[in-house]
């Protein structure tokens, strides 16, 4: 896969050149945060329905490949007992290692009982890359609040100025930390956006490719500071950059859930969870964007 691996490098070097956006440069080590918001957690708690969804769809409907949760097991919140070191572990581990994808992809052939046993054990993922490697995709998950075929109409119906369209969401300084994640691995990442009613992927290939074109800037992709993300920058690509997996995503059943912290603060947030899988999760198009 070294190919591959060389593939990205070259287009990171031509945005760098062209767009000004340098990937190579690694990212300096974040604040540990003193205080947490409801909002934060129900972001989360999205974030993880996703993620299972995608896991359980995988699972259930794609024969010959297993999908495996990459994230880490900690489920820590500022305030929480252990909450520093977690945070200054999971620092050093976006600057050495890289970001790691939440779901990784396996052809089930290799995915022997050293290798499950190797990626389900709780050491430390900077020593579990040799597992990791068999890998045929790692795939990073995100959520979208959004009902995506509503907004579509919505848009039509109301012409506005601006970006007119629901999007792919990589963070900029995120890709750095996926370019040095591929370059550990050679195992190919994906980017999949889950909405409440659709699911898309794109490669992180093809997302670089966008980006390394300048004259795309505001048509295909757009750069902006958004509040979900804490004013981040943040990339936006059409979704029609991308192949869309779904569009029968059922709603999660959700529930409100109050956590006591340490200090006697209150935080209140939404939980969510997978009733029902989609009916029409297009199998052979994830297989082929994979090339499984």
């Amino acid at each position: 896969m070294s190919n591959y691996v060389d593939e990205i490098r070259e287009l990171a070097e031509k945005i760098r050149d062209l767009v000004g956006i340098d990937i190579f440069k690694k990212a300096a080590k974040g604040r540990v945060p003193s205080q947490v918001s409801g909002e934060f957690i129900t972001n989360r708690e999205q974030g993880d329905w996703a993620e299972t969804l995608l896991l359980k769809i995988v699972n259930t409907n794609c024969d010959g490949l297993t999908a495996i949760s990459y994230g880490r097991e900690e489920n820590l919140i500022a305030g929480d007992p252990g909450f520093k070191e977690f945070f200054e572990e999971y620092q050093e581990e976006l600057i050495n290692l890289g970001k790691c994808p939440d779901l990784l992809i396996f052809k089930d052939e290799e995915l022997d009982a050293n290798t499950r046993e190797e990626i389900f054990s709780n050491k430390p993922r900077k020593e579990i890359i040799e597992a990791a490697k068999k890998a045929i995709a790692g795939l990073e998950v995100r959520s979208s609040a959004f009902l995506a075929g509503k907004y579509e109409t919505y848009r039509e119906e109301n012409k506005t100025k601006g970006r007119a369209f629901l999007s792919f969401t990589p963070k900029v300084e995120d890709l750095g930390g996926i370019l040095r994640w591929v370059e550990n691995h050679s195992v190919p990442h994906f980017y999949v956006q889950v909405f409440f009613d659709r699911i898309y992927i794109i490669s992180f290939k093809k997302i670089l490719e966008i980006l390394s074109n300048p004259i795309n800037n505001k048509i295909k992709f757009f750069i902006e500071k958004n509040y979900k993300n804490r004013f981040k920058d943040t990339i936006h690509i059409a979704l029609t950059e991308g192949i869309c997996l779904s569009r029968d995503v059922k709603q999660p059943k959700h529930k409100s859930v109050r956590k006591e912290l340490v200090n006697g603060r209150l935080v209140h947030y939404v939980k969510f969870e997978v009733e029902e899988l989609p009916k029409d999760f297009n199998v052979s198009a994830f297989k082929e964007v994979l090339g499984a």
